[in-house]
């Protein structure tokens, strides 16, 4: 049995694991500023996009070498970096805004409230892993067989993928499965499309769980990683340093952009 590993590490095309105690704090700063009108009343301006950081304490008493790639992308040896968090990947890996709209008439997701439609035209890029599966879900009210939109593989030609058949708000379902190491690139046409989802399979065909919808955790994400920590422990048997490595990586860039 595959053991999971909570996070991922590295350039796009090398995604490391971190060998790290399997829990970590993670806390998201949403800018917002708000003030009381002279009625009484108070208004709220809220960021539209909340960037997360991650606290990882490395496995106790390691060797250099566990923290070795962080302090590289910490001194800007790597260029770009990305974090791909695992529960976030088993929940919707998309950004937030690539999954629902703020406009529009709403759309029936299953047993949840009903959410407005993306804006038409909606292109969001995500990397996916060679080797594995993944499950792009959504709901329409689209006519049957209307194409809603397209999935790019990589350097691949354009995949249209079509409401299902049927009336009323339905759930239509699209798998992928790359071979190799690549960028998704999901384009949606269509003004009737709402509750995006892209998930991560668990170990070949199993998905974490069926629900209808879950709100987007932009998985992977491009970071910029703080020089690691370190408390000094000891010796090893051969001679290395032995310590305990604590590392914070913060959200940068623009989710859904690569």
């Amino acid at each position: 049995m595959i053991r999971d590993i909570p996070y991922l590490f590295g350039p796009l095309g090398y995604a490391a694991p971190i060998d790290c105690v399997p829990s970590g704090q993670v806390t998201a700063a949403r800018a917002s500023s708000d003030f009381n009108s002279v009625y009484g009343f108070r208004n709220v301006q809220r960021g539209g996009y909340a960037p997360r950081e991650w606290v990882v304490t490395l496995t106790p008493w390691s060797t250099p070498g566990v923290a070795s790639l962080l302090q590289a992308a910490a001194q800007g040896l790597l260029g770009d970096v990305w974090l791909w968090d695992l529960a976030g990947m088993r929940t919707n890996m998309l950004p937030p805004a690539s999954t629902a709209g703020v406009s529009g008439t709403a759309i029936a997701v299953g047993s949840l409230p009903p959410l407005r439609p993306v804006t038409a035209g909606q292109v969001t890029k995500v990397p996916l892993r060679s080797g594995r599966n993944y499950s792009l879900t959504g709901y329409t009210t689209a006519a049957s067989g209307t194409v809603l939109g397209t999935t790019k593989l990589g350097a691949a030609s354009a995949v249209n993928f079509t409401a299902p058949a049927g009336s009323g708000s339905r759930q239509f379902t699209v798998a992928l499965a790359p071979g190799s190491d690549l960028v998704l690139t999901l384009t949606v046409s269509s003004a009737v499309v709402t509750g995006l989802r892209l998930v991560e399979a668990v170990t070949g065909t199993t998905f974490a769980d069926s629900l209808p919808w879950v709100a987007g955790q932009a998985s992977p994400c491009k970071v910029s990683v703080v020089d690691p920590d370190a408390e000094l422990h000891g010796w090893s048997s051969s001679g290395a340093p032995l310590a305990d490595y604590t590392v914070t990586l913060r959200e940068v860039g623009t989710p859904g952009v690569v």
